[in-house]
């Protein structure tokens, strides 16, 4: 055998080895995305049975299915109070959280208030664009030092990190900060206005049906 064919089958025996594990690497980071999806399994309530009728506290709490004790809160951009009973389009909030499951995402924004035991659902803003891009993620001011946005995805998994506006600032505690713009209160068929919306947590897409991390925060527009 001539050794320029010798090379060439060498040659191609590496490409295949090289593909071969190429393949099984996509594999396995596709199985390691969608395995955890298909497992997980529903914890249950997030143990909230909703806000007063007229009253809109800028802090709630409540103990879920799986004990963990949650709390939501909602500042101004410098830190001051906040009167949910009067938001405007275009005004700032900080919005905190502790005691979350950091193993799960979480979607934060401006929903309408389900029946109890539903996905929080239609949402004013939709995910934040340059998510699904990266972009935002990209940027070394995003999340709580970022700007503010009309909802924010805030997760530690690894698989979908480049696709989140945040991380969670302490993922023993469950602890986020992140900030939000207030959107125009009527869109994609919701109208704050006339409907009763909050500012909800809900568990992101990798666990969608999960309703153990959804708390809100009841607020109306300003007269």
């Amino acid at each position: 055998m001539s050794a320029p064919v010798s090379r060439r089958r060498r040659i191609k025996r590496i490409i295949l080895w090289v593909c071969g594990g190429l393949a099984v690497l996509v594999l396995a980071l596709a199985a390691a995305v969608v395995v955890p999806i298909l497992t997980h399994q529903n914890a249950g309530s997030s143990g909230q049975t909703g806000v007063d009728e007229g009253s809109f506290p800028d802090e709630v709490s409540a103990v879920g299915a799986d004990d963990r004790t949650r709390v939501l809160g909602v500042v101004g951009p410098t830190g001051e109070a906040v009167d949910l009973s009067q938001l405007s389009p275009g005004d700032e909030l900080t919005v905190f959280g502790t005691g979350f499951n950091a193993d799960n995402g979480i979607y934060l924004g401006f929903c309408k208030v389900p029946a109890a035991g539903e996905k929080p659902s239609p949402c004013l803003g939709g995910i934040p664009e340059g998510a699904e891009s990266g972009e935002l993620a990209e940027q070394e001011n995003s999340g709580a030092d970022g700007p503010a946005l009309e909802s924010q995805w805030i997760t530690n998994n690894w698989a979908w990190r480049a696709f989140a506006t945040g991380s969670y600032t302490d993922a023993e505690n469950g602890a986020f900060t992140a900030r939000l713009l207030v959107p125009e209160l009527s869109m994609a068929g919701l109208d704050c206005r006339v409907e009763q919306c909050g500012i909800f947590t809900r568990n992101d897409h990798t666990a969608s049906g999960d309703r153990v991390q959804d708390l809100y925060l009841r607020f109306d527009a300003a007269k």
